[in-house]
């Protein structure tokens, strides 16, 4: 091999390290927002929805600032006084985790698995490990 041929194979090594870079793993681009069920896809309020597509008396509002509320409300929509708990959320390889705001304040430290995520159609489905599946309809 002479020396023409080595500095032009080095130039195509040095060019494809430099490629390697710049380019995104897929879990990068999945950790945060996403139509597949990213953080930001979250922000809002969704209600609890029955097997047979009816709505509970269940809401789960996500902040952009990574608070979550779960309430309880009445068949008006109206909060039930004292139903409020409030968590941390975050979203990792698809999974949402919330972290629980203890009553005497600060958070419990204790990332809990609410399952799988996904979103279609305003639908947020949960699916835990156990194979038991939530879902949510976006309502604001």
């Amino acid at each position: 091999m002479n020396k023409k041929n080595l500095l032009y194979l080095l130039a195509i090594v040095m060019v494809a390290a430099l490629g390697l870079n710049f380019a995104s793993c897929n879990k990068d681009e999945e950790s945060g927002g996403g139509a597949s069920g990213g953080s930001s896809s979250l922000v809002g309020k969704w209600q609890k929805m029955d097997d047979d597509g009816s709505l509970k008396h269940t809401i789960w509002v996500f902040e952009a600032n990574g608070t979550m509320y779960e309430h309880d409300i009445d068949d008006q929509g109206n909060i039930k006084e004292g139903s409020t708990e409030t968590f941390k959320y975050k979203v990792e390889n698809q999974h949402l985790f919330t972290d629980k705001l203890r009553e005497s304040g600060g958070y419990e430290g204790d990332w809990k698995d609410e399952g799988a995520i996904s979103i279609a159609n305003g639908i947020l489905t949960v699916t835990r490990d156990s194979g038991k599946i939530r879902r949510y309809k976006k309502i604001l």
